[in-house]
């Protein structure tokens, strides 16, 4: 029975309770519910790297210090959907090279955008605002900078009549003068300003920047995009003062894109990143914290929403269960018990019973599947021959010689290396490691243990989460 019993007379608990949207983008709750595990605080200390695993609450941390009480005054959120690359591409006719190109409209892009925050505040001084102006207004002949300014009167509904000034663009195909050459004067005017700004105020304007995740193609020339963009972000930290202040600017990124991308300097950049990784605990107080506010209580936890004490599988209670089949993700563990919520719920049951977890299983496995394979599906058509070799692998368990073997009975030409590599890192793939003082043998993923490593003669696993899916055989 476990914990059953004791809710009986709380029947209607699973029928009000609700763990919010998966969706971070859209959950207009996020505040009231917001898990803090010290990341947020990293942020606003200076940290201008935010790397984590799709999945990870990325989105959750952006949207928090867009509204949150104490940074909503002082950050501008930059999505970068539709993002125009003409200014990008004029410079680079104009012979500088791709990374230099990027990072110097990624530069350009910053400042503008913190410098329009500033002024829809009202805090430019009227010289201030006239030269700044005067700065874009030379600028007003090339075609291309024409398409970041529309831009970003879309995406942040800002009318660009130049700081307000009542001036517009005159638009022209003109060349006469570099444009990168006064793009770098307008720059130097502005962090002046940006500079100006803080040390007379004490607050820093920051530029959160997401989406850029969704422009990913594995190809050079998003690399050499998203090297921009590291360096810009770095460089603008480097430039404007700041001491124990949030950033100019702070990029959120996915981090098998980060392990994906080479630059000088790349080591450099991690002591100010955050990593986003996730205890068990606060896997649990995510669901936690969202059932404490949907039914508006804060003395209920785990136990007086899910049977406990009885096993489901191997020993493991409902909390065990539903953890070993996330890849420590805030968005799978929420994935998993609002399927199970539903399935309480339709049953009407007073707890989310063990039974409705495995109902679900299959649902959430495919789910899991269907996620990885929405990521992966516009770097070629690998995933579909990924799932082709799993089910000629037909196990959880396998080596790297069965893997080898069925990759090449699908496809002669298969990059199975370069597929393995990829699964691994982003823990689809596991290891089973054997040993310790019990004989026993433990699965270990890249979620758990980011310095994991294999050889050949490595025995590995597929993640729990998408076997159900799968249908394969434990052995």
């Amino acid at each position: 029975m476990g914990n059953e019993k004791n809710l009986c007379s709380q029947s209607n608990l699973v029928k009000e309770l609700d763990f919010g949207r998966l969706d971070a983008e859209s959950d207009r709750s996020i505040l009231n519910y917001f898990v803090q595990t010290g990341s947020v605080e990293e942020i606003k200390e200076g940290k201008y790297l935010v790397l984590g695993r799709k999945g990870s609450g990325k989105t959750a941390i952006f949207k928090y210090l867009e509204k949150e009480e104490h940074t909503k005054d002082n950050v501008v959120s930059l999505d970068l959907k539709e993002y125009p690359y003409a200014a990008h591409k004029m410079l680079k006719e104009n012979g500088m090279s791709d990374d230099n190109a990027h990072t110097l409209s990624w530069i350009f892009l910053i400042v503008l955008i913190s410098i329009k925050f500033l002024d829809i505040k009202d805090k430019l001084s009227r010289k201030e605002r006239k030269v700044l102006n005067n700065a874009l207004k030379v600028m007003g002949k090339y075609s291309s900078l024409n398409s970041v300014f529309t831009w970003i009167k879309r995406v942040k509904k800002w009318d660009l009549k130049i700081l307000g000034s009542g001036a517009g663009l005159e638009i022209s195909d003109s060349m006469d003068d570099s444009l990168s050459v006064h793009m770098h004067e307008f720059i130097e005017q502005g962090i002046n300003v940006l500079n100006s700004y803080y040390n007379s105020s004490g607050n820093p304007v920051t530029v959160l920047i997401d989406g850029i995740d969704d422009s990913w193609d594995g190809e050079e020339s998003t690399k050499n995009f998203i090297i921009g963009s590291l360096r810009a972000v770095r460089n603008l930290y480097s430039e404007l003062d700041r001491t124990k202040s949030m950033a100019p600017a702070v990029m959120f990124l996915r981090t098998d894109i980060w392990d994906s991308i080479n630059f000088n300097d790349k080591n450099k950049y991690m002591q100010d990143a955050v990593k986003l990784n996730w205890s068990d605990e606060n896997l649990v107080s995510v669901v936690e914290a969202r059932a404490k506010y949907s039914i508006g209580k804060s003395d209920i936890g785990w136990v007086e929403i899910f049977e406990t004490g009885a096993p489901i599988r191997n020993r493991r209670d409902s909390k065990g269960y539903i953890l070993s089949r996330t890849m420590g993700r805030p968005r799978d563990i929420l994935s998993f018990s609002r399927l199970a919520l539903n399935k309480a719920q339709e049953l009407n049951h007073p707890i989310i019973k063990n039974s409705d977890i495995t109902d679900v299983e299959l649902e959430y496995s495919e789910h899991i599947y269907n996620e990885l394979e929405n990521e992966y599906k516009l770097n070629g058509n690998w995933f579909k021959n990924f799932e082709k070799i799993v089910q000629k692998i037909n196990k959880r368990s396998f080596s790297m010689d069965e893997w080898v073997g069925k990759s090449e009975e699908v496809d002669g030409n298969f990059e199975y290396k370069k597929v393995f590599d990829t699964l691994f890192n982003v823990s689809v793939i596991g290891v089973i490691q054997k040993g310790g003082s019990t004989g026993g043998s433990k699965h270990v993923y890249r979620y758990n243990s980011p310095r994991l490593k294999y050889d050949e003669k490595t025995t590995f696993t597929f993640h729990p989460a998408i076997v159900k899916y799968l249908g394969l055989r434990d052995r």
